[in-house]
């Protein structure tokens, strides 16, 4: 294996964890790797950080960002890349030392349109909650059987800062897609789009920092109307079968949301929940029904905005039955 691996990273105000991150790059047993990193606009100790650090190393490179913008800045270190391959990093996460080494040799043995991810693991000095220990069960569930796009409307399928393909597919796409966020779930939509293919390695490639500064904690480009306005879109774009009737299972924000989009985009649907006080109820020009209601519907598309994990279970388990 030889080909150059460029890493791309942006940093803003990570002074605190950065080293961390930079030192298990420097530990990496792949050793052919260029670092791009673009510090957008930290107020903290990040440039120094950046200059100690490339100057004891030629593989480094930094600049400063030229917009206040993560996507922005993401770009500005592509359009600097020089390798074969390509993947991205977070400055407060961890590389297991053979992450590059194995991301390599998958690509390598797969070719172009490929996507190499592997196991993520959470870690925080606060411990990790319930939530995000789901997250990484279920990720690296869909990494084992490399079917990761098998889920994709339901969360972020492949970790942002755990995935490496081809620089030049990369390029193809266009990199990342200016002012549309969560800017990694887009860019996984953008990878199904466009049929790449996930090669899944069963081994812990990066740790993955929880902390309450994270941008997903703290920014609103992470809110939740923006997960379920990438979710539409790409459904409506990608998924959406005409010659099927739609039916919109669940009556809570996500599914009112949704039903409002339908409403919008004037496409006829029907609505069913679980909740015995909704059914009957006309909500936005549509009367929700029952769940057995599914059982005379010919040839449905179902769209599920249920998140309780038990409520989830019944429901596959009567579309199982069904």
């Amino acid at each position: 294996m030889s080909g150059k691996v460029s890493i791309i990273m942006s940093v803003k105000n990570g002074a605190e964890y950065l080293p961390a991150c930079l030192d298990s790059i420097l530990a990496q047993s792949y050793t052919n790797w260029e670092l791009l990193l673009i510090n957008n606009f930290s107020k903290d100790a990040v440039p120094e950080i950046l200059e100690d650090y490339a100057k004891k190393e030629p593989r480094i490179r930094w600049e400063a960002s030229k917009k206040d913008d993560l996507v922005a800045a993401l770009n500005q270190s592509i359009a600097a890349a020089e390798g074969k391959y390509i993947t991205r990093m977070d400055a407060d996460d961890l590389m297991s030392e053979n992450r590059l080494h194995r991301m390599v040799e998958a690509l390598e043995k797969a070719g172009t349109t490929n996507i190499a991810t592997g196991f993520v693991k959470y870690f925080s000095e606060a411990g990790i909650g319930n939530g995000f220990k789901r997250y990484e069960q279920w990720l690296n569930g869909l990494t084992a059987a490399s079917n990761n796009f098998s889920e994709i409307y339901k969360e972020c399928c492949i970790a942002s800062p755990c995935w490496m393909l081809h620089r030049s597919d990369l390029i193809k796409l266009g990199g990342y897609e200016e002012n549309v966020y969560p800017e990694d779930y887009n860019l996984c939509f953008r990878f199904y789009a466009a049929q790449f293919s996930v090669i899944g390695i069963e081994e812990t490639l990066l740790y993955w920092r929880d902390h309450g500064e994270r941008a997903s904690r703290t920014e609103a480009n992470y809110a939740k109307a923006n997960f379920l306005d990438l979710k539409w879109k790409y459904f409506h774009q990608l998924d959406f079968d005409k010659e099927k009737t739609l039916v919109l299972w669940g009556a809570g924000k996500k599914g009112k949301y949704l039903a409002q989009q339908m409403v919008a985009a004037q496409i006829p649907f029907r609505w069913i929940c679980n909740t015995p006080t909704k059914i009957g109820q006309d909500i936005y020009g549509h009367q929700l029904e029952a769940e057995a209601a599914l059982c005379n519907i010919e040839n449905p598309q179902v769209l599920i905005t249920v998140a309780a994990p038990v409520d989830q279970a019944a429901i596959r388990a009567a579309l199982t039955n069904w």
